[in-house]
């Protein structure tokens, strides 16, 4: 069954479960703001998966894309030369 709870309803959920957790309800909400966590709207409230969000949680950090071996690529700008 499927666990759709409220952004503080599911960090109530993970504060019984986990009592020194780190996580706070402010992660969260900036974990549905960018889209990381997916969310379901329901006029003011904010819904989430219960089940993914530990999913999230427990998955390994991933490594931030690195650069290219030759560096950062510049976009040229155009100069206008009186």
């Amino acid at each position: 069954m499927i666990r759709i709870r409220s952004i503080y309803e599911a960090y109530q959920m993970l504060r019984t479960d986990d009592p020194d957790t780190r996580v706070t309800v402010s992660l969260i909400r900036r974990l549905v703001a960018d889209g990381t966590l997916p969310s379901i709207r329901a006029g003011r409230k904010i819904m989430i998966n219960y089940d993914t969000l530990l999913a999230y949680l427990s998955s390994p950090c991933k490594a931030e894309p690195q650069a290219e071996a030759d560096g950062p690529t510049v976009r040229p700008v155009p100069v206008k030369i009186k």
